[in-house]
């Protein structure tokens, strides 16, 4: 697996920089699983990540590049799971919440778009030409 280098700073003690690192390398691991979660190693240049089916290089600089070209309503989805995981949910129980989430989100979005859609405009009718008598 691929590792970061660490800088630390010269006044930092022995513990400082172990759980500096143990931060690091959580913060790699939590990148890399999103990474393989959401497949990004299908778009990667790199040879090794498509021969492994997985990312196989730097999960910091491949999820902060795919992550821009992700789509915004996938984006929302797995924010949604990831918000419900985090309320104590199983997998498929997240999964089906953040569904019903999305799908309500966007019902209310349509009839808001409905309601600000303008109303059909009227008909021209040409006047009609007025005849004076004499």
């Amino acid at each position: 697996m691929w590792k970061r280098t660490m800088k630390f700073a010269a006044w930092q003690t022995p513990e400082q920089r172990a759980y500096q690192a143990k931060l690091v390398r959580r913060d790699d691991a939590r990148r890399l699983a999103m990474c393989n979660a959401l497949q990004f190693w299908r778009a990667c240049r790199t040879r090794e990540c498509k021969r492994r089916h997985a990312c196989s290089g730097d999960p910091q600089a491949c999820f902060t590049q795919k992550w821009e070209q992700f789509p915004e309503a996938a984006k929302d989805w797995f924010r949604a799971v990831r918000k419900a995981r985090q309320d104590g949910l199983s997998m498929e129980q997240a999964i089906a919440r953040a569904t019903a989430e999305l799908a309500r989100e966007a019902e209310i979005v349509a009839k808001f778009e409905a309601a600000r859609a303008p109303a059909e405009a009227p008909r021209f009718t040409p006047p009609t030409p007025r005849v004076r008598g004499l």
